[in-house]
């Protein structure tokens, strides 16, 4: 049903408008992508500091 109403919507643009949607959508979801990969690498070296401090106050001599 949605496919159908889509294709309608379509055809009214023509050929043009279907090639620049389809590029647009692909864009966003490249730079979403990118968005949660430099998110990980930035949040990355603060998990393993803190981790890392979370494991040394095991082994603390008290």
């Amino acid at each position: 049903m949605a496919v159908e109403g889509r294709r309608k919507r379509e055809e009214g643009r023509g050929e043009e408008g279907r090639r620049s949607q389809r590029e647009e959508g692909r864009g966003k979801r490249e730079a979403g992508s990118k968005n949660i990969l430099n998110g990980l690498l930035l949040s990355a070296p603060s998990a393993m500091v803190a981790i890392n401090n979370e494991v040394r106050s095991e082994f603390v001599p008290r």
